[in-house]
């Protein structure tokens, strides 16, 4: 599974066009989000894919999740989306 960090600072285009590149290879890719401004990126990135995705049949579902990580000796949570094929 390809797994992708996203930042707040993130290129929404950039990153759609490469979950629509790497989704076609794969069955899911996961999109790692820490923070509300990655998040919208991803969620951003991830529409952007989607328009990629339909015009060649492909169709897009996202799975949602809570992960922990650690940044500068703290647990922090993530949210992981995972985009799947179908």
């Amino acid at each position: 599974m390809v797994v992708f960090r996203v930042k707040s600072s993130t290129d929404i285009k950039k990153l759609g066009g490469a979950i629509f590149t790497n989704i076609k290879n794969c069955n899911e890719i996961e999109l790692s989000c820490l923070g509300a401004g990655s998040l919208n990126q991803a969620v951003k990135s991830i529409i952007i894919a989607k328009s990629f995705a339909a015009p060649v049949g492909i169709n897009l579902v996202v799975d949602p999740s809570f992960d922990l990580t650690e940044v500068d000796e703290q647990e922090k949570t993530l949210i992981k989306l995972i985009v799947k094929k179908i």
